[in-house]
């Protein structure tokens, strides 16, 4: 497998994960706001060096 297929693949993952996370705060009522805070603290490690990178630009 390429470092290209297995970056994909990876990204895929991410949204796959994202998307259970999304359905499950769903599934508990959650507010717009609720969810959003819910998915902050299921962040990946990767989403929150991204999120780190960004606040320190």
């Amino acid at each position: 497998m390429s470092w290209v297929e297995a970056g994909k693949m990876h990204s895929q993952e991410l949204e796959i994960e994202w998307v259970l996370l999304i359905k499950e705060a769903k599934q508990l009522e959650l507010t717009k706001d609720e969810i959003r805070n819910y998915l902050r603290g299921n962040k990946s490690s990767e989403e929150k060096r991204k999120d780190f990178l960004r606040k320190a630009d």
